[in-house]
């Protein structure tokens, strides 16, 4: 007996104290609370910018407060719904990191929040959570499931501002409202269609609901692209989700309360979906976490507090797919091969061809704007920007700093004051005729974007975290980034991949180009390598997503990527990037052949060519791209598919593929592969001509003969 006590683990010991340990006490102290439990207000630290502010001092139905005494059980039950989603017995004894117990406390806010909004329903400060019954609990899963949108499903945000708009200007004094149209004539411009619109007004109640909203001050100049004013659906939030723990967040601006049109650099076409996106659904696995948090409360009936059988009996009993029809998750949808491997030709060519000219150029323009302490908007408008171009800018046909700004030197005699800027058609023309140095800058990163992010086949978030100088090794052949999907406590584990030399030489060029950024004092110090300047100080601003993806934007717009067959334009993401060393391979006679790829990869072998690419992309990644092979061969009715075909036939009862869903044949394949049941693999061989190889659909004989 005590030599087992002594082989006793850290961590078992760890978890019998923690069967041992008070559990409500426990429960009260999670790790990102910076106040302490009792507190009417919390601050809580997720690592982000500034803590998350908890404010429970709301009203309930019978206009008392949360926080006062007669409410103090609700309020004990909503703090540790709180605290108990990042504890071990929640999350079966892992350790959260501090984005996801970020997301995990949103979730449950938003919870109580739809409990808070349907107070007087439920009669809260009366009954506690004891008057909700199995039926509301169903009709609030409805209302999850309805949106991914929580401003619709949780707070039915145009529902609510409807309301408010309307009783806002049915109580307001006409006549003032009509001075605020006269003094504002765009107030009653651009009235959108019924189809589009988001609220429930009519066109005259339209007008006077903007009018309103000026005369109160909510119009501001930061809306939605392509409107100069809209209002700030934050300070109506504050008044119309008072009582709400996180609902005084931003909202959609709706399209009719849009002000001014005015003509910025957008995408030139809609963009060909990336997921199902007409399906407007929560995700069934959305929708799990949301069941896990109610769930959750049964840990506080095991604490001694009293929670209603019925609510955690409800959830427990719910089914997403059988009681509500859930979007499914859906695996984002594969470029056409094409589509991609011109775009690397096209953006690699412009790299190698103006890449280093641009830097070039770009920094004389920067270095002669802050040698005048100037703003590269007020140089532009002052000065030609021809003298500090290079020869080769030059005559690509750069003219001015940016398409976007409101006065260009050259342009100065014949300046349109109605127009701040060119037309959409006319952004476009000039955007391809390389006008606009800025622009050309914008292009670079989004080739570099491409290029990089497809022969290195690392995640977005990864290709964003990359600091300049830091990313590549002492060697110059491997890239340095942090895996996003390992470590905890935002602790990630740092890696080295092999990388190809021209993605070294493109990561170089970057890194030479923020180091003179750094030298004319632009950037203070070095940062994101795919970090552009600032477009009116050349300054450092934070690279978040949507600014990485309006580089892969501009370049796909520049270079006319192909649209589909509903006109919509293939703009590039990097998880579609990701997949091209494999897609490349598995369709070897796309871009030039196996010749241009292993140019690309310093590799002459092609099955040293294939070992390197199974190295460095992800098994998901590459497993994909197998699943997407296949559906090709059986599709196209290859004799390389033929005993799959059999296999497939026998689970779907047709040889008909094309009436079949494309995601559940999709799922059907890849199930496969991952049981091992096929295998998607090359066959090597020499011929006369050289080495060569074919690819090989192989299913295995237990399957066969399971199935026949």
């Amino acid at each position: 007996m005590f030599f087992f006590l002594q082989k006793i683990s850290q961590e078992d010991q760890d978890f019998f104290d923690h069967l041992s340990a008070d559990r409500m006490e426990m429960y009260r102290s999670p790790p990102w609370l910076e106040s302490l439990f009792v507190d009417d207000v919390w601050s809580c630290n997720f690592g982000l910018v500034g803590s998350t502010i908890i404010n429970f001092n709301v009203e309930l139905e019978d206009a008392s407060l949360l926080t006062s005494q007669q409410n103090a059980p609700l309020l004990n039950v909503f703090k540790l719904w709180l605290c108990i989603q990042t504890h071990p017995d929640t999350t079966s004894r892992k350790k959260c990191s501090l984005g996801t117990s970020y997301n995990s406390i949103r979730r449950t806010l938003y919870l109580i929040d739809y409990l808070l909004l349907n107070s007087v329903k439920f009669q809260l400060s009366k009954y506690g959570l004891e008057n909700i019954s199995t039926n509301d609990i169903h009709v609030f899963m409805h209302d999850l499931a309805s949106s991914n949108e929580t401003s619709t499903s949780v707070y039915k945000w145009f529902e609510k501002l409807t309301q408010f708009l309307k009783v806002g200007i049915s109580t307001h004094d006409k006549r003032i409202l009509d001075l605020e149209i006269e003094k504002s004539p765009a107030i009653r411009e651009n009235i959108p269609e019924e189809c589009e619109c988001d609220l429930k007004l009519t066109p005259t109640e339209i007008v006077y609901a903007r009018a309103w909203l000026k005369y109160a001050g909510v119009y501001h100049s930061k809306a939605k692209e392509g409107f100069r004013s809209g209002p700030n659906t934050k300070n109506l939030s504050k008044i119309i989700y008072k009582n709400t723990l996180i609902g005084h967040a931003f909202k959609p601006v709706p399209n009719e309360l849009l002000l001014v049109p005015m003509e910025l650099y957008y995408k030139e076409f809609t963009s060909a979906p990336l997921r199902d996106e007409s399906d407007s659904r929560l995700s069934s696995r959305e929708m799990s976490r949301y069941k896990k948090s109610f769930q959750s409360l049964a840990l506080l009936t095991s604490a001694g507090l009293e929670i209603p059988s019925q609510i955690i009996d409800a959830v427990s009993n719910y089914k997403s797919e059988s009681f509500f029809d859930l979007k499914p998750t859906r695996h984002y949808k594969t470029l056409p091969s094409d589509v991609v491997l011109s775009s690397v030709r096209a953006a690699l060519e412009f790299l190698l061809e103006y890449g280093e000219e641009i830097t070039e150029s770009a920094l004389r323009v920067i270095k002669q704007s802050k040698k005048l302490k100037q703003s590269l908007v007020v140089f532009n408008s002052k000065q030609d920007i021809s003298p500090f171009l290079t020869p080769k800018i030059k005559a690509l046909g750069v003219k001015y700093w940016s398409l976007n700004l409101r006065l260009n030197y050259v342009e100065r005699n014949s300046f349109n004051p109605e127009s701040l800027r060119p037309s959409s058609q006319e952004m476009f023309t000039r955007l391809r005729k390389n006008e606009g140095l800025y622009e050309l800058m914008r292009i670079m990163y989004g080739a570099a974007q491409v290029c990089i992010g497809c022969l290195s086949a690392r995640r977005q978030g990864e290709l964003k975290d990359l600091i300049s100088g830091k990313c590549l090794d002492a060697s110059n052949t491997r890239l340095i980034f942090f895996n996003r999907k390992t470590g905890y406590d935002s602790m990630r584990e740092k890696e080295a991949r092999p990388i190809p030399p021209v993605a070294v030489k493109l990561i170089k060029m970057l890194e030479n180009f923020q180091n003179g950024l750094v030298e004319i004092g632009a950037y203070r110090k070095h940062t994101n390598l795919f970090l552009y300047p600032d477009l009116y100080w050349a300054e450092v601003t934070i690279l978040r997503s949507p600014k990485y993806n309006s580089s892969l934007d501009i370049f796909c717009d520049y270079i006319e990527t192909k649209k589909n067959t509903n006109g919509c334009r293939y703009y590039l993401r990097q998880h579609q990037l990701r997949r091209f060393f494999a897609m490349t391979f598995f369709w070897g006679n796309s871009f030039g052949g196996m010749a241009t790829l292993r140019w690309f990869l310093g590799h002459t072998d092609i099955e040293h060519l294939y070992s390197y690419i199974t190295e460095i992309t992800p098994g998901d990644v590459l497993r994909s791209v197998k699943t997407e092979y296949a559906i090709e061969q059986v599709i196209s009715k290859s004799p390389n598919a033929e005993s799959l075909t059999n296999l497939i036939e026998s689970r779907f009862q047709t040889r008909n593929f094309s009436i079949l869903d494309s995601q559940e044949l999709d799922d059907y394949i890849e199930e496969l592969l991952l049981d091992e049941a096929i295998q998607i693999e090359p066959e090597f061989f020499v011929t006369s001509e050289g080495q060569s190889y074919r690819i090989l659909i192989k299913v295995s004989d237990r399957r066969v003969n399971a199935n026949y």
